[in-house]
């Protein structure tokens, strides 16, 4: 079987950032490997394998990956048998750079260990080694914060988050917050910008709050959502006429007030005013017909009712964040003190997790960031970017901020030029525990369209599943996912499309 258009696009597109969305079943593998061969041989201007970067999401892909990719060197060899070049490919090879992002950090902060200060024989800690560790530091914490003269703010701390009999639900409080604040660039910066979100002296500082702001625009679409809902109930209202079109009317002002709201205190305003209460029906109607029309109205009704979504003003809110800040400040500050202890832990056995080599890698590779948040790479950044004429990143959808800058900082990116080829699927997101943000693809599905030094590229046909398969995820996911749900709107673009030609009886049957 042929490559479909897609799928070649993404294979002979020009270098610069691409991002392939690339649904389940849609021969992405393939599509990488093609790309990466297609380089390799190309008569004009071959590339040698190991001017690429590719990161995977497991060793075990990563092992695939390359096993495929030497298969297709020997497959050449065996028509070229006198090719120096694919001869080279295969010495190559066993070298490429084709590995986990954590494999890749770990490499970059051994060959720069000298630029970093600490010691040079340090090893990555066994996982049950390391949740020893985590618990010993944490006990550690908790014994300093019990034993303090003045523990008045720790005892409150207690009140609110630990059980009657043991403080277990604190400490997995003060773990996760930890996990989340690694998987950040600047862990340190994280916790300050957390502490600012509840230090705030006026009822008028709250339309700023980061929280309020995403909470708005959640608050707004849900509503846009409704307001769907209300104009397609209009229509079915005009063919069957059970209801009073006029009150639909005024729900569709209603909510497209709300949908369009400048901030909180605007949708807070309109949210007051409500929906009309009733809809007066006509003398004669139809029942069912009634009841059907009138459970969509209640449905989106009932998704703005105040126990789906909360709406305060901002005095309110501001009443609120002074109760929350007694407890969540002191948190933070506990999840800080632990975070330290856990560090100095490590370093006492000459330890580290991947989240320690993920953050030396950036110190090694990012000097900081421009006015628009954008990573400026180091010398060591500079000079790894030199090296690959294009990075790839499997499973983009399960990256996160600190995995994201590291890649862009030993990419062309800061010479003007782009060369990252990202392929995942934000609808196969299923790693969010483990703090992927699947929030990046999304930002880069909705940007890269309208950017001239990027290109979106959707690979949709699927070559696994039957049509009867397919077809009833279509409909099932049609239905569920929005970009308030999943990220994404699934409409028509990101629907599996069946291309697998499955065997058929001599009726037509499949078999």
């Amino acid at each position: 079987m042929g490559w479909t258009e897609m799928q070649e696009k993404a294979i002979k597109e020009p270098v610069k950032d691409i991002l392939v969305s690339a649904a389940a079943g849609s021969g992405k593998t393939a599509v990488l490997v093609e790309r990466i061969m297609s380089k390799v041989l190309d008569k004009n201007a071959p590339v040698d394998i190991d001017r690429f970067l590719v990161v995977t999401f497991t060793n075990a892909a990563a092992a695939q990956m390359k096993d495929k990719i030497t298969a297709r060197l020997y497959d050449e060899l065996d028509r070229e048998p006198d090719s120096e070049h694919l001869m080279k490919q295969l010495v190559l090879v066993n070298r490429a750079n084709i590995m986990t992002i954590d494999s890749f950090c770990y490499s970059v902060v051994k060959e720069n260990i000298s630029l970093l200060d600490i010691d040079s024989d340090f090893s990555i800690g066994d996982t049950g080694i390391l949740e020893l560790i985590r618990q010993e530091a944490l006990e550690e914490t908790l014994h300093n914060a019990y034993e303090r003269e003045d523990n008045r703010t720790f005892r409150r701390l207690l009140d609110r988050y630990a059980g009657d009999r043991n403080d277990d639900a604190l400490r997995e409080l003060v773990g996760r917050i930890f996990r989340i604040a690694e998987s950040f660039p600047e862990p340190e910066k994280w916790y300050e910008n957390a502490k600012k979100e509840f230090e705030i002296s006026s009822a008028d500082e709250v339309a700023g709050l980061k929280w309020i702001k995403e909470y708005t625009r959640y608050a707004k679409g849900v509503a846009g959502d409704a307001l769907k809902s209300a104009r397609s109930l209009l229509t079915a209202v005009e063919e069957e006429a059970p209801y009073n079109t006029a009150v639909i009317e005024s729900d569709i002002e209603h909510l497209t007030r709300l949908s369009s709201a400048a901030n909180m205190a605007e949708f807070c305003a309109e949210y007051k005013v409500g929906f009309k209460t009733y809809a007066r029906r006509p003398k004669e109607y139809d029942k069912d017909t009634h009841d059907r029309l009138k459970a969509v109205r209640d449905d989106y009704k009932k998704a703005l009712d105040s126990k789906h979504l909360p709406v305060f003003g901002y005095e309110d809110i501001y009443s609120e964040i002074g109760n929350l800040s007694e407890g969540l400040l002191p948190l933070i500050e506990l999840t800080v003190e632990f975070a330290k202890a856990y560090k100095e832990h490590k370093a006492k056995r000459r330890l580290m997790d991947f989240a320690d080599v993920e953050h030396f890698a950036l110190r090694l590779c990012c000097a900081g960031y421009d006015g628009d948040g954008n990573p400026l790479p180091t010398a060591v950044g500079r000079s790894m970017s030199e090296r690959f004429d294009e990075i790839y990143i499997d499973e983009y959808q399960d990256s996160n901020f600190l995995q994201e800058d590291i890649l862009r900082c030993v990419s062309l990116e800061y010479t003007g030029r782009h060369n990252m080829f990202m392929v995942g699927d934000v609808k196969q997101s299923i790693y969010r525990f483990r703090l992927a943000r699947p929030d990046i693809f999304i930002k880069k599905y909705g940007t890269f369209p309208e950017r001239k030094d990027s290109e979106l590229i959707e690979l949709s046909n699927n070559f696994r599943s039957r049509a009867c398969v397919l077809d009833t995820v279509n409909e099932f996911f049609e239905k569920l996912m929005h970009a308030d749900v999943g990220g994404i709107e699934y409409e028509e673009k990101v629907r599996l499309v069946p291309t697998k030609a499955f065997p058929v009886d001599e009726k037509g049957n499949l078999k």
